[in-house]
């Protein structure tokens, strides 16, 4: 049917509909290039944490407000920056438990300074060379 033809109301409708479609698209669009955008370093973290300067966050979560988990890749020595997280973290009042287990990864567990607990995790090294560390924490 010709939309010429058309009652100006179904015609007004349809233009609607045609617009609004429009927008939902554009707003569609907008919110998957926000989503490949780097994600900020969450506030929550602690400040004794100092992320590399080529870390690339994939994932900061908050469950609640309590529970909090970040990943990020990086390029850097993981181990080396490991040591130095601990480092920090300990002159900085937290209690420290350090891991190595071969066969999974390195980590660091810590608490105090309103953390219940957290841990920070080296994931396997990727094809790429990157490799992903993991941070979660429990707050109190």
């Amino acid at each position: 049917m010709n939309t010429l033809n058309q009652h100006p109301a179904v015609r007004l409708r349809a233009l609607a509909f045609w617009l609004g479609l429009a927008i939902a698209t554009l707003l569609a669009g907008a919110a998957l290039a926000e989503s490949d955008e780097a994600v900020d370093r969450p506030d929550w973290l602690p400040s004794e944490i100092v992320l590399p300067e080529d870390a690339k966050i994939g994932d900061a979560r908050e469950i609640g407000s309590y529970i909090k988990m970040v990943s990020f890749e990086t390029e850097q020595d993981a181990e080396a920056l490991l040591d130095t997280w601990e480092d920090e973290l300990s002159g900085a009042g937290y209690q420290i438990m350090r891991k190595l287990d071969e066969s999974i990864e390195s980590t660091v567990e810590f608490s105090g300074n309103g953390v219940q607990n957290g841990k920070i995790v080296i994931a396997p090294v990727t094809p790429d060379a990157k490799t992903t560390i993991e941070i979660d924490m429990t707050l109190q």
